[in-house]
């Protein structure tokens, strides 16, 4: 499962790069901030949802790690780790926020936290 904490390294590293961007900055009107906060709010449920799903993956399969199905599920959480990277890469406004950007990092230290629990 080594192959676990690489992704995993990669998304936080990708994360605390993205908290880094010297883009041009645009004017944001009231209305555009309630988007981007709602596109932002969304974004991190969908991520720690996902997180959870996770979670439950890895717990299966450490419980039985033969279990072909149980490994398919969690390779296949692994690679979708990477698209959420992506995507909060992508949401520029939302990792400009502090907000939020603690809100992302709390969850991917939840990430690594239970793979140390879980010795993964």
């Amino acid at each position: 499962m080594k192959i676990v904490r690489f992704f995993l390294a990669v998304m936080f590293l990708v994360s605390i790069t993205s908290c880094n961007y010297s883009g041009k900055e645009k004017s944001v009107t009231k209305e555009d901030t309630t988007v981007q906060n709602t596109a932002c709010d969304e974004f991190l449920e969908r991520y720690e949802d996902w997180a959870d799903e996770y979670f439950e993956a890895l717990e299966e399969y450490t419980k039985n790690p033969s279990d072909e199905e149980v490994v398919m599920h969690c390779t296949e959480l692994m690679q979708q780790a990477m698209e959420w990277s992506t995507k909060w890469i992508d949401l520029v406004e939302c990792a400009d926020d502090e907000k939020y950007e603690e809100r992302f990092k709390e969850i991917s230290r939840e990430i690594d936290q239970k793979l140390d629990e879980l010795n993964l």
